[in-house]
């Protein structure tokens, strides 16, 4: 299993969500790629359009907020994998607002990434 894992922080260091890519191979077999949103999903799910199938991926994530929303994009060599606006609807966690409305300052690989080779901030 291959993981991508990158948790979100203010600049205090209060926690403000988590994005986990995941892609594994079961007896051969390889299976579709997933993510996780912490403190939203409470599973894994399966991405709207499938990432491409180069051994090679670069990962774009994107949080933005815009007149109350809060938006997750999410794109793979260039092509959006995830588009989706965080709501009481898209996320199970009851406290999900607590966390994904923090302004992010900080991003941090955690323990469970084992698939990134290295990280380039946006403009």
């Amino acid at each position: 299993m291959e993981t991508v894992s990158a948790d979100f922080f203010t600049a205090g260091g209060e926690f403000a969500g988590s994005v986990m890519l995941v892609a594994f191979t079961k007896n051969g077999v390889q299976h579709p790629e997933k993510y996780l949103l912490l403190q939203c999903s409470t599973s894994s799910n399966t991405f709207p359009r499938a990432p491409p199938s180069e051994i090679n991926k670069v990962w774009t994530i994107a949080l933005t907020r815009l007149l109350g929303d809060i938006r997750l994009v999410v794109q793979c060599n260039d092509i959006e994998v995830l588009n989706v606006v965080l709501s009481d609807t898209t996320c199970k966690s009851s406290d999900w607002r607590t966390y994904w409305s923090r302004d992010v300052e900080q991003i941090s690989f955690g323990d469970l990434d084992d698939a990134s080779d290295y990280y380039r901030p946006g403009k």
